[in-house]
Formats: C-alpha cells, sequence, structure tokens
C-alpha cells in the first residue's frame, strides 16, 4: 500500500509540474542551471543578475556573492539566516549582513565590543571591536566602545595581561555613579568607596556621574590597601580631545578650599578624561624622596578654575598629555571656567609634558604667576639625570609674571638652576598683541635646551626657533575665542610659512620621544618629525 501511495503522490506531482513547467518544490523537482527554487513561490527563479559564477562550493566564491548554490552550482549572495553556511564557508567571517559575509555585526550605528570578535584573539593581538564601517574586527580605540568603559589604549597594561586594543574585562572594573548604586558595589555611590576596593583584580574605576562636591574632592589614591599598584581613574571626557566637549560633563572634581585627587606616596595613578575645577589644588602628588617611585599621569583633561592645577612634590614623576590647562574655549559649555592661578607647581621632581595648551592662567591682582614653576629643582629619578620636558605644546594669554634679574617672565620659571636638564620644544608662546610688552618665558635659570620655538620673546633664538613681531600671531584660528588650532593661511608671512613648511627638529639627541598624534589626534607629520604646538598645521 505504502508504494502505491508514494506512486501516486509522484504521479500527481509530475503532473504538476508538466502542467507548470517552472513548479519546483526542492524535493523532487529542481531548478535547472543558474536557477534556484523559490518555496514561496514554487518557482525557479535566477540565483544572480548578470554573468553567473560557476561553483562547486562556496570557498571558491567572491566576496560579494560569497555562498555556492546547492542546486544551481553558481555564487550567490547570502541571505539572511545564512550565518551558518557563512561560517561555513570562512570562519573569519560567519555573519551575513546586506548579502555578504562579514567578520561581524555592528549594532546601533556605532562600534563596539561583540562576542565573536572578543573570542577571536591570537599572536598577541586583541580585535575585540566590530567597526561599524567595515563590519570587520579591531582593537579598540575609545572606552565607549568597550562593554565594561575601558579600552586599554595604550601599553601600560599589558604587563597584567591586557595588551593595547583589548578590553578590560568586566569584573576587573569598579563603577562610581551615584544615581544607581550602592555602598557594596560594583557600582559604587562615591569615589572612596571604589578607591577603597582597588586591588590587583580591580585596577580600574569608571567614574559616570557626580553628586555632592565634598564626596567628589579629597580623592585619595594609593593609601596602604592600593599602594604600589598601577591604578586607572578614568572620567566622561577621556575619549576626546577636552576642551571639544559640547555638552557640560556628568562628573566634575574639585570644591572650593578643597582639593581634588590627591596621589599619595609609592603610587602609580592614571587620571585620564576629568574635569578638575574650583579646588585649591586641583591635583596634589608627593613622592617618597629619591630612590622611589611614584607617578601621576594625566590625560585628557581640562584642569581650570584652581587655585593650583597640579601641585607635584618630591620624586613624583608627572605625566601631562593632551589637556587644557587654563581658561576655557569660547562658543561652548566650558566658556564659563577661568584659568588656575598657578598651572603647575613643582618642587623636586621630574615631567614630562606634550599636547597641552595653558591659557589665561595667573592673578596679576593677588600676584600670583601662573605658569609652571620649578622650586628646588628636579628631581632625576635613581640616575639622577632624567630630563624633564615641555614638548609640542602652547602657551597663550598669561595674566601674571615673576620677575627674574629684571625681566619679567609668564611662561616657565625655575626659582634655582636646574643643570640643563629641562628641555623645551616645538612649543608655541604668545600673548593677546594688545596686552602691555612685558614677554619673557623661559627663565634662563631653566637652562638653555629649547629648540624650535616660536614666540615674539627676542630672547628665544637659536635651535631652529623663530620670533615673529608682537602684531602677528602664528596663524590661530581664533586666538581670542581661545582657538588655537593652525591653519595655512594663504597670505602667510615668510616668517610663519618656515614654522608651517620648514621649522621640524629631530629629538635624537636628547633621547625624547614627541607624540605621534596632535591634542584632535590628527597625525604628526612624521614618526621621526613633528611641527610645533599643540595642534598639528591644518590642510
Amino acid at each position: 500500500m505504502r508504494g502505491v501511495a508514494l506512486w501516486a503522490l509522484c504521479s500527481a506531482l509530475v503532473a504538476c509540474e508538466r502542467s507548470n513547467p517552472a513548479y519546483c518544490d526542492g524535493v523532487f523537482f529542481f531548478c535547472g542551471q543558474r536557477k534556484r527554487c523559490d518555496l514561496a513561490t514554487r518557482s525557479c527563479v535566477d540565483v544572480s543578475p548578470g554573468a553567473a559564477i560557476d561553483c562547486e562550493r562556496s570557498a571558491s566564491c567572491p566576496e560579494d556573492l560569497p555562498l555556492c548554490d546547492e542546486q544551481a552550482r553558481v555564487c550567490r549572495a547570502c541571505a539572511g539566516g545564512e550565518d551558518h553556511r557563512c561560517a561555513e564557508r570562512n570562519p573569519r567571517t560567519p555573519r551575513c549582513l546586506a548579502s555578504r559575509c562579514v567578520e561581524c555585526i555592528a549594532q546601533q550605528g556605532r562600534s563596539h565590543e561583540v562576542p565573536e570578535c572578543t573570542r577571536r584573539q591570537g599572536g598577541g593581538l586583541s580585535v575585540p571591536v566590530c567597526d561599524v564601517t567595515t563590519n570587520s574586527c579591531r582593537p579598540c580605540r575609545l572606552h565607549a566602545e568597550c562593554i565594561s568603559g575601558v579600552c586599554a589604549k595604550d601599553d601600560l597594561s599589558d604587563a597584567l595581561g591586557v595588551p593595547r586594543g583589548s578590553c578590560v574585562p568586566e569584573d576587573q572594573v569598579l563603577v562610581v555613579d551615584p544615581s544607581l548604586c550602592s555602598a557594596t558595589g560594583p557600582v559604587f555611590c562615591t569615589p572612596r568607596q571604589a578607591v577603597e576596593r582597588l586591588d590587583r583584580q580591580h585596577r580600574y574605576v569608571v567614574f559616570r556621574r557626580s553628586a555632592r562636591e565634598e564626596d567628589f574632592s579629597e580623592i585619595e589614591i594609593g593609601r596602604f590597601e592600593n599602594q604600589g599598584l598601577e591604578l586607572y581613574l578614568i572620567g566622561p571626557l577621556a575619549d576626546g580631545p577636552p576642551a571639544a566637549a559640547t555638552t557640560w560633563p556628568p562628573v566634575e572634581i574639585g570644591a572650593p578650599g578643597r582639593r581634588g585627587f590627591i596621589v599619595h606616596r609609592k603610587s602609580r595613578v592614571t587620571l585620564e578624561g576629568f574635569l578638575i575645577h574650583r579646588a585649591s589644588v586641583g591635583i596634589q602628588c608627593y613622592g617618597d624622596g629619591p630612590g622611589t617611585l611614584t607617578q601621576v599621569r594625566v590625560l585628557r583633561s581640562l584642569i581650570s578654575s584652581n587655585t593650583v592645577g597640579l601641585s607635584i612634590h618630591n620624586e613624583c614623576w608627572l605625566t601631562l598629555e593632551q589637556s587644557w590647562v587654563g581658561r576655557g574655549p569660547q562658543g561652548g559649555p566650558l566658556r564659563t571656567l577661568s584659568g588656575n592661578e598657578l598651572a603647575v607647581d613643582i618642587t623636586r621632581s621630574d615631567f614630562t609634558i606634550r599636547n597641552v595648551v595653558f591659557t589665561d592662567n595667573g592673578d596679576i591682582g593677588r600676584d600670583r604667576f601662573g605658569g609652571i614653576r620649578i622650586t628646588g629643582g628636579l628631581g632625576g629619578g635613581r640616575e639622577g639625570k632624567r630630563i624633564s620636558s615641555v614638548i609640542n605644546s602652547t602657551f597663550y594669554g598669561h595674566n601674571a609674571w615673576v620677575t627674574l634679574d629684571g625681566a619679567r617672565y609668564t611662561a616657565i620659571v625655575c626659582d634655582s638652576p636646574v643643570g640643563g636638564r629641562l628641555a623645551v620644544v616645538n612649543t608655541l608662546f604668545f600673548q593677546d598683541p594688545r596686552q602691555p610688552l612685558y614677554e619673557r618665558y623661559v627663565a634662563a635659570s631653566c637652562g638653555g635646551q629649547i629648540w624650535h620655538a616660536a614666540s615674539d620673546d627676542p630672547t628665544l633664538v637659536g635651535n631652529m626657533s623663530v620670533v615673529f613681531p608682537r602684531t602677528e600671531l602664528p596663524g590661530f584660528r581664533d586666538a581670542g575665542a581661545r582657538d588655537f588650532h593652525i591653519g595655512r593661511a594663504a597670505g602667510a608671512s615668510a616668517l610663519w610659512r618656515r614654522v608651517q613648511d620648514g621649522g621640524l627638529v629631530r629629538l635624537d639627541q636628547l633621547g625624547l620621544r614627541a607624540p605621534e598624534e596632535d591634542m584632535d589626534g590628527a597625525p604628526r607629520a612624521r614618526p621621526d618629525q613633528v611641527s610645533i604646538g599643540a595642534y598639528e598645521v591644518e590642510p
């Protein structure tokens, strides 16, 4: 009986197929070459328009027609629900998107960490992020691309098993957010609660929101429970140039009469992406004397309206990069910020300052010098030979000075000789030409290692430096609005063309490393040569 029933069914299907030659069902009746069965209409359709590519297996098909059709034996586009076929074709491109097999699919129009990319790690290269423009896996570049909110942007975490470009695992990250928190975490109500729990398994704290100013000032880092560890505190400005913020940051550090961050001896901490303002001291660090290593790195932060911006003492090594120190730029939410009375106070310590803008610091009414003041000499580390440096930075609009040997200095002052261990390279020093002429920028006691400076100070000459007339600012887009981007103005003077086109300097002789990018993240001219100021010359 079964044989009869099957014979009858086949006869009926044959009759149907004969009455409709285009009929197919994908089981008994198949389509001809270069056609496939569309089960929705039970009809044969062309697999791909134009010239078809014959195939036996998907691995031989091109990227724009990645799958080999089982019936027609020609290459075709992939369709929804065929991720498994993309994975069979090539495990490195296991997802189908817009007819193509791709590595990953980024959602919500942005690049972000996805599981299929996180699993792909080999040869020391981490590629956890799906790029929204290429739908391929790549290293992380921004903290916001990672689920944990922390991307290892440099090599400092490599020794901790988190190589550059990796997203730090969530279980290693603590969070501060008073709007949704508990005293036991992992989302904490105050910085103190989170910092007290930093240890070898938890080295990162992400600040998402601040609340009472007394909770977000006097933040002590490196007390006994986490001394000697490499620690990271990350704020909301960490993924872009701090002065380019389009909204007021949700985290504010500092309060009148109180300090902001306090880094204790034998600590190593990175502070990235913070607005630090209105404090008696924005960031204070005390080392533990010669032979010890205490370090504070300040990245992509905005330090304004403090009595002292940064106070660094007794062999605490300061790194200050891609930051804005002083009055906020006009035209944005930060325009109300005033300068610091004193920007940087250094005592027996060393520093590296790169890609930093110093603007409108100092208080002439209170006789407060506004620049970088070095008292008691530099540190020098264990070998006593470390070079402190200011590289590719911009100083503008200084409001007070220190008088030494009958001259007024407004940018960098050394109260005692530093033995030539301070280098100032590729840096701009200018004042509003409408202000009285009293400018000298780098005190002679700070040493003579100055290369490729541009200023209106007639004493800053030699070593490829250029002196401008006071009436000619160096191509700033709008210095009055504190926009210090540099353009190639058609009518630029011969002096400025010299700075723009020929004024590049090698740093090999000092063993210094210039930044590979400017304050905006734009690449410098060449790896071994850099152009002047905090911003790269615009095309």
